[in-house]
């Protein structure tokens, strides 16, 4: 866990004020996701992102597809999504992403920074990027 060790352990000991009943009609597959989504959305408000804005996902693992989805229901105009692993590229382009594979193309020109608007996800930060305005790192 963050807070206390264990947290890949069958069994855990915590305080109840940390833990959240799920209720009843929402399944443990659905459950399982909504802490990384709640963290997805918490991103995508924190780092500026508008409607129409162009993005770009920094790894295409399932929390990136994801982010992917979460940003294509925001509005975003474009979802450009790196990996190195060329299945899940295919997968980002079947979701309606643009893949890039920064092993075989120089993502300086992909993403020309200062010709639009353009919105950086990772799973280690979010950085909005807007020529001329303030930018926010969280």
């Amino acid at each position: 866990g963050i807070d206390t060790d264990g947290g890949m352990c069958q069994t855990v000991y915590t305080d109840e004020d940390v833990l959240f009943k799920v209720p009843d009609g929402v399944s443990d597959k659905a459950a399982a996701v909504i802490e990384p989504l709640a963290v997805l959305v918490h991103a995508i408000h924190m780092s500026g992102f508008e409607a129409l804005d162009t993005a770009v996902v920094v790894g295409a693992g399932p929390i990136g597809m994801l982010c992917g989805i979460m940003l294509k229901h925001a509005g975003a105009s474009k979802i450009f999504i790196s990996d190195v692993v060329e299945k899940r590229l295919e997968i980002a382009e079947e979701l309606g992403f643009i893949p890039v594979n920064p092993a075989k193309e120089n993502l300086e020109t992909t993403f020309p920074l200062l010709s639009s608007t353009i919105s950086f996800f990772s799973l280690s930060f979010v950085h909005s990027i807007r020529p001329f305005e303030k930018t926010a790192i969280t």
